[in-house]
């Protein structure tokens, strides 16, 4: 008696297919030309900002997540004013967050930090080699940068349509643009604005350390000396009389 042979999956049970069928929208907007704008202009900004993070702390960060609340606020404020009539949906956003994360994350990861610390080095001993013209850096980041894109789509197709992996920073973004976009679009405002007053704050307080300003608490003729430090051991410190 021949054996039984179950029949193959139908395309339906198919990750590919079911992708296909429930999630893909061809006619909602999504790569659009104010969309790849709008991802540069916000890419740039990041670049700067992590480049200063990096310079600052030694890390790097991504910037999904900032990007993509930026991007929507700062659409939410133009239609506000009418300078944009067409709504900003959550693929345009994604589409302008990935050119934003593109751009933003080419001071990040590996490259800032081998090419910082190949400057240090060079800095310190400058007869070691000859620094890297800035043509021959171009050409190598573009190089790489090229064979990230490429390489990305089969990775991409192999991970996420096949094996399903989640990755955090993606599944994050992705649940912060749905809730940015959702029917409660004033909590997205609410989000953006947060963000915004927070980043100002932090602006601030990086001016006041970095400037060292007279008054503040990073005014070194204003602070006062820790105890057991040697301007306390020295002598009697100065401090200021205690109103009680």
């Amino acid at each position: 008696m021949a054996a039984s042979t179950s029949p193959p999956p139908a395309a339906a049970t198919d990750i590919e297919a079911a992708w296909l069928r429930d999630t893909y929208k061809p006619d909602a907007p999504n790569l659009t030309v104010r969309a790849a704008i709008g991802g540069m202009l916000i890419g740039a900004v990041m670049c700067l900002s992590n480049l200063y993070v990096f310079f600052k702390t030694g890390w790097s960060m991504g910037v999904t997540l900032t990007a993509c609340i930026l991007a929507f606020a700062s659409f939410q404020g133009l239609k506000a004013i009418g300078l944009v009539k067409k709504p900003f949906g959550p693929l345009e956003n994604n589409a302008l967050t990935t050119v934003a994360s593109g751009a933003g994350y080419m001071t990040g990861g590996g490259n800032m930090a081998a090419f910082g610390a190949l400057l240090m080095v060079l800095s310190a001993n400058p007869a070691l080699m000859q620094r890297p013209s800035t043509l021959a850096l171009i050409a190598w980041f573009g190089a790489i940068a090229a064979l990230g894109v490429f390489a990305a789509i089969p990775i991409k197709r192999q991970l996420i349509n096949q094996d399903g992996l989640a990755f955090p920073t993606g599944t994050a973004t992705a649940e912060t643009i749905d809730s940015l976009h959702s029917a409660a679009a004033g909590g997205g405002t609410q989000k953006a604005l947060a963000l915004a007053v927070a980043a100002g704050v932090g602006a601030l307080v990086a001016f006041l350390r970095d400037a060292k300003a007279p008054g503040s608490p990073y005014d070194p003729a204003g602070a006062a000396p820790l105890a057991g430090s040697r301007a306390s051991a020295s002598g009697p410190s100065r401090s200021r009389p205690r109103c009680c």
